[in-house]
């Protein structure tokens, strides 16, 4: 059975809740520190059944470099574990390494509305007791 947060869509009623903490740190006038701690949970229910809910904690630094008025680099590191209740006793962990380009600009026609981009690749590494699996996944915002 797979509960996780992208099955809470299909699953009726699920509960979730989430808290993220973000906070940043201007270096220079063109680069930026940037850290946060988030926590989320699902819980899946069916026919009054409660499902082994799902947790996530996630701690991360990235640093942010402007290269024009309207593109910036930026790297970081994530750490993640995620475990479900009942069928996984001890959670799994995370390594993310993130790279990427962001674009930002005003439309020509309204300058209240801005095309942003943001484009790149995730590396993550899982450590389980089953196996050691990396997979380079494309990202988009």
């Amino acid at each position: 059975m797979t509960t996780d947060f992208e099955s809470s869509l299909r699953r009726s009623p699920t509960l979730t809740s989430a808290t993220e903490v973000r906070a940043n740190r201007r270096l220079t006038s063109a680069s930026a520190l940037w850290g946060s701690f988030s926590y989320r949970n699902a819980y899946f229910f069916r026919d009054s059944e409660e499902l082994p809910a799902r947790h996530h904690y996630r701690a991360g630094l990235s640093y942010q470099r402007r290269l024009t008025a309207h593109a910036s680099l930026g790297a970081g590191y994530a750490y993640r574990t995620s475990r479900l209740e009942l069928t996984e006793p001890e959670p799994r962990h995370f390594h993310d390494i993130d790279l990427g380009v962001d674009y930002a600009r005003a439309l020509p026609l309204s300058r209240r509305t801005q095309l942003t981009f943001r484009t790149g690749s995730t590396v993550t590494a899982r450590d389980s007791s089953d196996a050691h699996d990396v997979a380079l996944l494309s990202r988009t915002r």
